[in-house]
């Protein structure tokens, strides 16, 4: 697990490119709440608007980004958003043959936002490729995001 934080300008960018852009609408979400004047709780498991089989266990950000950025708009920040993003699982295979799930949690709260990723394994091993992996794919996305960010030690 790496655990890593941005605070002050780098927020409002990270900020910006999360629910403004486009840069992790690929990623499913997988949980989220805000709060705001009231507690908002978001299951991101996909349902089928139309009656039919939804395609995706989960839906992805892009999906429902705009909602998400409607329930935070205003004057006020929202004194806390915590969002679990995962990688889609088209992309697993990729990431690792042993990939189940790949995780990045945000939560915004203070001014300041905490990153922690976590992974699951499609059968027990004691191998941390997977992690390792992992955690350098999502360091590389903040570097070419241009996001300044700090691990936790």
């Amino acid at each position: 697990m790496l655990a890593f934080y941005c605070d002050g300008s780098e927020v409002k960018k990270f900020m910006s490119l999360v629910i403004g852009g486009s840069a992790f609408d690929r990623f499913q979400l997988r949980s989220g709440e805000i709060v705001t004047r009231v507690k908002f709780t978001i299951d991101g498991r996909a349902s089928a608007e139309d009656g039919s089989e939804a395609r995706r266990a989960y839906c992805l950000w892009g999906d429902v980004r705009q909602n998400v950025y409607d329930l935070i708009k205003g004057k006020r920040l929202p004194a806390c958003i915590r969002l679990v993003f995962a990688l889609d699982d088209e992309a697993l295979p990729r990431l690792h043959p042993n990939a189940r799930a790949a995780f990045l949690n945000m939560v915004f709260e203070n001014g300041r936002i905490t990153f922690t990723t976590g992974t699951a394994q499609n059968s027990f091993s004691l191998d941390k490729s997977l992690d390792e992996v992992w955690e350098s794919s999502i360091k590389k996305l903040f570097a070419q995001l241009g996001i300044a960010v700090e691990i936790m030690t």
